[in-house]
């Protein structure tokens, strides 16, 4: 861990697409996580109520909206990250490319 504290200078000058590409990815497995979670209790629900015979239509309608709701901001923090590994890539290349730099 103490090696990584050399990196720290280097990394003050990107430290907000830093801390945004954290809580991307941070936010996008959350959801990752979340959505099978809600499909396991809809299916559960579905199936206690099958062995009951009394199929509540409005908590499976309810865990169908949740994951369709949570699918919305799932892709655009996956859109998000995508577009900071991409910036990342791009200033990378204009470093190598600089003029007056070996490389």
């Amino acid at each position: 861990m103490k090696s990584l504290l050399y990196l720290l200078p280097y990394l003050k000058k990107y430290r907000r697409t830093l801390v945004w590409g954290l809580a991307t990815v941070v936010g996008s497995n959350l959801f990752t996580v979340l959505q099978p979670k809600l499909v396991g209790n809809a299916i559960d629900d579905l199936k206690a109520g099958l062995e009951s015979g009394n199929v509540d239509t409005g908590s499976l309608l309810t865990y169908a909206g949740l994951i369709v709701a949570l699918a919305i901001p799932m892709s655009m923090l996956f859109a998000f990250t995508g577009m900071l590994r991409y910036g990342k890539r791009v200033r990378l290349r204009e470093l190598v490319r600089r003029p007056g730099r070996s490389g």
